[in-house]
């Protein structure tokens, strides 16, 4: 960590000193990797050779090759960036666009537009061909079916289509150190269009699980259930008992949802569906098994999770609200009065159910290992795949300077250091490297630490406009390595990342085996069309109908070969086909 921030405090000044003499000669080393959790090989040296012949001056490595060390060129240059910003600033004023260009030499002319304008104008900008360098997003939108369109129109450049005349960071310190991120990006036809990162943010890649009040488990003497039949008997318990101990009985709900994405209604049955069959809402329920496309919501086993939710509704044990309410109504129930009303409730985080930051109320919960279920089945979703579906950063074809707009954004993927600047601020500021008696969120030592209070305010030169975040694909740092309290004790919610790393430890033992999940696919325009019309009108049914028979409007022994017959009448034998046709060419 010390050699990468000796050796960029270097780069920045040599960069500068060029920069004020007009100097042609590049003596500047580059970054090294950091002490990075994915590995990263070692930037170059700084024995880098002279700058080659070109209107940059870019330097050539040993190998031949344009030299990836900072400062990138030694004559000005400039990419222009397209991009969407919400903040209102000026993000040529961005703490770290000033940095990043003072590092590479490179100056950004941004085309900046709000989040909600930006895939339209994107749309516009490829088809008119609009000159512009760089494509990037905060939002991570930009799929792999649009991608590969775009890719094979011409339109946006492959980035491998540079690896063998550039010097590449993602190349060596992500690509070659990931297989499954290597071929997960590698479109059809064998290009690479984009640069893309993925999040290390563990308790995100467990998003259903079932927070139940523990504060309640113990006033009323209650174990952990490990079974359905037991969760079924803690939740008559809730109903029955007085649970939160204000003296009403009657205060209580047993089992709470609600309709946003991160506590959704189909987490009710991600979490305890998988009791009784494999059910992944996240991955929209379909899985392989046997090396074939299949869905949760035809099997037997999800027939009898409808039994059992049909129960739990019937008696009184499910809110009545969980398919109707937003997440906004459910935290203000569970924080208007003086105790807690929730007793489980299907969720990524408690920030879902309580709000987080003005109550200790999510101390009470805490995340139900997955069920064990009549047959022995105990498991959970496998998203682990899908983290490589969207793109941040594209090169158009439209630049005037591809190989100038492709060493800018790999630059970024330079080391641990220079990610944790773009995505975090500056050093010793806003973030520093972990002392030796700081805890990570693993419970192990820290790598960083965040600077408490440390972030602009209002009033501030960087107020929002320290970093770039999630704006460009850049070097992931690790989540868990991240310094958090380990003492639950603490007022606020300084433990409540390792809370929440502790609670998705069990679900993580129990995740699906990865020959299961599904990958995502690079999908012909045609296809990808009917894979989302299918897609739409077959899920929309089964919600329609889960939430008929978990009521009681349909009958789960009358109607169900009726509702079997619909799904295949909707196309789900073609849904399915068109996935078993992309797996098997994935697979050649």
């Amino acid at each position: 960590m010390k050699r990468t921030r000796t050796v960029l405090a270097g780069a920045l000044a040599m960069a500068m000193l060029l920069s004020t003499m007009g100097c042609s000669d590049s003596g500047s080393s580059a970054p090294a990797s950091g002490s990075s959790s994915q590995g990263g090989s070692a930037a170059p040296s700084a024995s880098a050779s002279a700058p080659a012949s070109g209107s940059t001056g870019s330097s050539e490595s040993s190998s031949g090759k344009k030299s990836n060390a900072f400062p990138l060129v030694t004559e000005p240059a400039t990419v222009s960036v397209f991009t969407n910003n919400d903040n209102g600033v000026d993000l040529s004023q961005n703490w770290f666009t000033k940095k990043y260009e003072e590092l590479t030499g490179i100056h950004v002319d941004w085309q900046v537009v709000n989040s909600d304008q930006y895939v339209e104008k994107l749309n516009l900008m490829m088809a008119g061909g609009d000159e512009v360098d760089i494509y990037s997003t905060v939002n991570k939108n930009i799929g792999k079916t649009l991608v590969y369109k775009y890719g094979s129109q011409g339109i946006i450049l492959p980035v491998n289509s540079f690896f063998d005349t550039c010097e590449s960071y993602y190349l060596d310190n992500v690509l070659k150190n990931d297989e499954t991120w290597y071929k997960a990006v590698t479109a059809p036809d064998g290009n690479i269009y984009g640069f893309n990162d993925v999040g290390s943010c563990f308790h995100c890649s467990q998003p259903i699980k079932m927070w139940v009040n523990k504060s309640w488990m113990d006033r009323l003497g209650i174990k952990e259930p490990t079974t359905p039949d037991e969760f079924y008997d803690m939740l008559v318990r809730f109903k029955n008992e007085d649970a939160n101990g204000n003296g009403d009985p009657n205060d209580e709900v047993p089992l709470s949802n609600c309709t946003e994405a991160t506590g959704s209604s189909s987490f009710m049955a991600g979490y305890l569906m998988n009791a009784f069959t494999y059910s992944n809402p996240s991955q929209k329920y379909l899985y392989l098994q046997d090396g074939k496309a299949t869905v949760s919501y035809t099997q037997d086993g999800w027939r009898e999770g409808l039994r059992y939710l049909n129960k739990l509704h019937s008696e009184g044990l499910m809110d009545p609200e969980a398919y109707i309410q937003d997440r906004t109504t459910m935290k203000n129930r569970n924080d208007s009065g003086d105790v807690t009303v929730f007793g489980a409730v299907p969720a990524q985080h408690t920030g879902v159910l309580t709000n987080t930051n003005a109550n200790d109320r999510w101390k009470e919960y805490i995340a139900l290992p997955p069920l064990t279920g009549p047959t022995g089945l105990c498991i959970t979703g496998n998203s682990s795949l899908s983290n490589y579906d969207m793109y941040r950063t594209m090169i158009s074809a439209s630049s005037k300077n591809p190989e100038l707009a492709f060493r800018f954004c790999d630059g970024l993927f330079a080391s641990e250091e220079v990610g944790l600047m773009a995505g975090f601020g500056e050093e010793g500021v806003t973030w520093h490297w972990a002392r030796d008696d700081e805890i990570g969120k693993d419970g192990e030592k820290a790598v960083y630490s965040q600077i408490g209070d440390a972030v602009p305010v209002e009033g501030d030169e960087y107020f929002n406009n320290y970093r770039w975040g999630s704006m460009f694909a850049i070097y992931p740092n690790n989540h868990s390595k991240w310094a958090t309290a380990q003492d639950m004790s603490v007022p606020g919610t300084d433990y409540y990342e390792r809370h929440l790393y502790l609670q998705t430890v069990p679900y993580k033992e129990k995740r699906a085996d990865i020959s299961m999940v599904m990958p995502s696919f690079f999908f012909q325009e045609d296809d990808n069309a009917e894979i989302a019309r299918l897609q739409t009108t077959i899920l929309s049914y089964v919600d329609e109908s889960t939430a008929a028979f978990v009521t009681g409007n349909k009958s789960i022994d009358n109607d169900w070969d009726a509702y079997l017959k619909e799904l295949e009448n909707l196309g789900l034998n073609d849904y399915l086909a068109i996935y078993d046709r992309y797996y098997a060419d994935y697979n050649k």
